[in-house]
């Protein structure tokens, strides 16, 4: 089975995160539950109907269909096959000749569905440059998005960010001394991760697609229009078109803050947040804090990402980090291995992040008493910002639309009420 499908989402970078694929797969389901689904039966020999104004006729001499503008139409024949035809209303229009769609006797084609949700999971290989604090490393990046659309021909639909997964960012000898204190051995791995919790139950922003498909069959294409996603930005500043900013110099979190670090109430921010004003961040998990929060790893085999260049005491480190992310994705070529699953290729043309906050550990200045957990200072969300993966197709430049980066993609039609923990058992 083969179809095209082509999107672009914000994903989320550093993730995540959002974009998608739209809906090649079709097959139908029995009742709620989460979960994946299996292809109906098709033995050939059935003859179909449908409550919605449907018609039928038989022939002596082979097959013949006919449709009406209320629903379906089958047709029997003495030859043994029924030939049924299915209407969906196309995106902003009604149903008309050019929305029915053939399923073959033999068996082995897929169904009509007017509406349909699907879990996506892409995988692509990504570059970034040394830095302060770290090496320069390549690695892989897993995003998971689950799609919900509604149409035929032409369809629309919405996408949200089920999960993200970033590579490993391995310390330089500067970044090592500034996660231990001496005398100490500290892992000198990062791993910037986020709780499934995040895509569970707090992050729920979508991002809206469309697309046209020539059919639900082996062999039809399918077309996404570019669809962006954001997380932890207004609309102008996470546009398409806006410029990215460079990373935070100075003046990059308020003087002063809450002693719970908490920066917005109500979803208003105040600033500044990193490279950007409070105006334009939104708290997009609803935490209280600028943009999505990340949680780094810290165990025998990772570090939490260090907050400022420390050679003596016990260093800040950062165990929470606000992020915000741009991403638009482009998946093509897809090849349905049957009626619910497929896999193809995927193009990412931005992937771009930004560090607009953090909370730090407590510390031991040399020669000074311990200092409490507190929100970060300016100056060490300046150094977080600074020393961000900046990933592209190499070490020298970003993901762009003249320099994409390329990876694969497995789609996998979901059962009604699934969840976004079935969509990330989706593996590549």
């Amino acid at each position: 089975m083969k179809r095209v499908l082509s999107s672009q989402a914000g994903l989320f970078s550093i993730v995540t995160l959002a974009g998608l694929a739209a809906a090649a797969a079709c097959s139908s389901s029995s009742g709620g539950g989460g979960g994946t689904v299996t292809p109906p039966g098709d033995d050939g020999g059935e003859s179909g109907s449908s409550s919605g104004g449907a018609t039928s006729s038989s022939s002596s001499g082979g097959v013949s269909s006919s449709s009406s503008s209320g629903g379906a139409s089958t047709s029997s024949s003495s030859s043994g096959g029924t030939i049924s035809t299915t209407g969906c209303s196309d995106a902003g229009g009604s149903v008309g000749t050019n929305d029915f769609v053939t399923i073959s006797p033999t068996g082995g084609d897929c169904p009509v569905q007017c509406s349909i949700t699907l879990g996506v999971h892409i995988t692509f290989p990504v570059t970034w440059p040394a830095s302060t604090a770290s090496n320069q490393g390549t690695g892989n990046v897993d995003i998971w998005l689950m799609s919900n659309q509604s149409g035929n021909t032409m369809f629309t639909g919405t996408a949200r960010t089920c999960g993200t997964t970033l590579p490993v960012l391995a310390l330089n000898g500067t970044g090592a001394a500034a996660v231990c204190a001496p005398g100490m051995t500290c892992p000198t791995n990062v791993q910037i991760a986020f709780n499934d919790a995040e895509w569970d139950t707090k992050i729920m922003r979508t991002f809206s697609l469309t697309g046209t498909q020539t059919g639900w069959n082996p062999g039809d294409t399918l077309t996404t229009n570019p669809s962006l996603g954001v997380l932890g930005l207004n609309a102008t500043a996470g546009s398409a078109t806006a410029t990215w900013p460079p990373y935070c110099a100075s003046n990059c979190y308020p003087a002063t803050v809450p002693s719970s670090g908490t920066l917005c109430t109500g979803g208003t921010c105040t600033g500044p947040d990193g490279a950007y004003s409070g105006s334009e961040i939104t708290d997009d998990d609803g935490d209280g804090f600028p943009g999505i929060t990340a949680n780094p790893l810290n165990n025998s085999m990772f570090s939490y990402p260090p907050t400022s260049v420390t050679l003596f005491g016990i260093p800040p480190l950062a165990d929470q980090v606000y992020i915000v992310t741009r991403n638009q994705i482009a998946l093509s070529g897809m090849r349905m291995s049957s009626c619910t699953q497929g896999s193809g290729s995927a193009t990412i043309s931005l992937f771009d992040n930004h560090v607009v906050g953090c909370h730090a550990t407590a510390y031991t200045p040399v020669g000074g008493s311990q200092m409490p957990a507190a929100p970060c200072t300016s100056a060490q969300v300046s150094f977080l910002d600074q020393n961000r993966t900046i990933y592209g197709p190499n070490a020298t430049s970003v993901a762009s639309t003249s320099s994409p980066i390329t990876g694969t993609v497995t789609i996998q039609q979901m059962a009604p009420g699934a969840t976004c923990a079935d969509v990330r058992a989706i593996t590549n």
